[in-house]
């Protein structure tokens, strides 16, 4: 507890000043004098340094609230200076790299989607959309049956789809074994291939903040430390803002965080209330109360940003949840399975068979 506490102690100074200066301090981001901002940055993580090694020594005499003060004005102050400092004009000499691996990675999976052989258009656009992040082949109305019913998530890459691919390599690698070198082998194989996936799509502010979980989750398990939500949600939030700082403007960005700050901190009380054994009237209800603890944080910012609220979400979840989930199961089979020349056209068609109940189910759901 004292970990997860300290954890969100140094996290919400730093935020604060982040936004602070992305909101606030954009008259400074064009101006001529950005190294003195560097340099005052350095000047501001240097002071926080010496406050900590003040703070343990034994002839220190910071302690209690002063300690506490100067700490979160340091940490306050690293966050608007780094945002400043990352927003600064810099030239950098080079070769472009727009036409480098990743570029041609992200065409060859393009590619093998488009050569899996959906029958159906609409079909491999939505498993181009949901495996590549591409939404340039989907038609209006499939644009707007998602919105509507409040699926328009599912269509934006996210920690949704991360976390599929997640549970599909955990269950891939499941053959390596449980000693700890094994363990470590499957941590250091997920997170290249989750972070690899991630920079390939583009490196959405929700699919980073998804890997940056994992990554943290990982990590904490190699250690021998059992991963605390509250900390890790914290920890995320500090180095992606540290990465890059601007993305707390992004709607993106902004309700990813608040859909795991509900999943963390409302989901666990909620799904206890239901009070017989497990079964599926239990898991249905887990259901409604993970979409419900998303909804509580989502939905304001939803109506501020775009005036709407989706009023049938939880039967869009309910149904599009699980679909969503056998379709990439079935998109990432059929697409790696044709790229090596051995894909069967029961796996495509299976997978235009639950495409196309997703899309029937959106769009009487958007009708209503």
């Amino acid at each position: 507890m004292d970990l997860k506490r300290r954890t969100v102690g140094l996290t919400l100074p730093f935020i604060f000043g982040d936004a602070a200066a992305i909101f606030c301090g954009t008259e400074f981001y064009h101006s001529s004098d950005w190294p003195v901002f560097a340099g005052s940055a350095l000047l501001v993580i240097l002071t926080f340094l010496c406050l900590i090694i003040i703070r343990h020594t034994e002839k220190g005499y910071l302690y209690g609230s002063c300690t506490t003060l100067l700490s979160a004005a340091c940490l306050f102050l690293c966050g608007f200076f780094c945002a400043l400092t990352a927003s600064c004009p810099v030239t950098v000499h080079g070769t472009s790299t727009s036409g480098g691996f990743l570029t041609i990675a992200r065409e060859a999976l393009t590619r093998a989607v488009s050569e899996t052989g959906f029958s159906d258009l609409r079909c491999e656009a939505l498993v181009r959309a949901l495996l590549t992040g591409d939404r340039s082949l989907l038609d209006p109305d499939t644009k707007a049956a998602f919105r509507n019913s409040g699926a328009s998530h599912i269509l934006a890459l996210s920690g949704f789809h991360l976390g599929i691919i997640y549970l599909i390599l955990s269950k891939a690698l499941g053959f390596i074994g449980r000693s700890p070198i094994a363990v470590t082998a499957k941590s250091a194989a997920i997170c290249l291939a989750t972070g690899f996936y991630t920079i390939l799509t583009g490196g959405s502010p929700s699919i980073v903040r998804a890997f940056l979980f994992i990554l943290l989750n990982e990590t904490a398990r190699l250690c021998r430390r059992k991963p605390s939500g509250p900390g890790i949600l914290a920890a995320a939030l500090m180095v992606q803002l540290t990465i890059n700082p601007s993305a707390i403007k992004t709607t993106s960005f902004q309700l990813s965080y608040l859909a795991m700050t509900g999943i963390i901190f409302i989901f666990p009380a909620m799904k206890e209330w239901w009070p017989g054994r497990k079964g599926i009237l239990k898991r249905i209800w887990e259901s409604c109360a993970l979409a419900i603890s998303c909804q509580i944080f989502t939905a304001p910012a939803v109506w501020v940003c775009f005036g709407t609220f989706p009023a049938w979400f939880l039967i869009t979840n309910l149904i599009a949840t699980p679909l969503v989930t056998l379709i990439m199961f079935l998109s990432l089979a059929a697409t790696i399975l044709s790229a090596a020349g051995v894909c069967p056209e029961i796996l495509v068609s299976a997978d235009e068979k639950l495409i196309g109940i997703l899309l029937f189910c959106l769009e009487t759901i958007s009708s209503l």
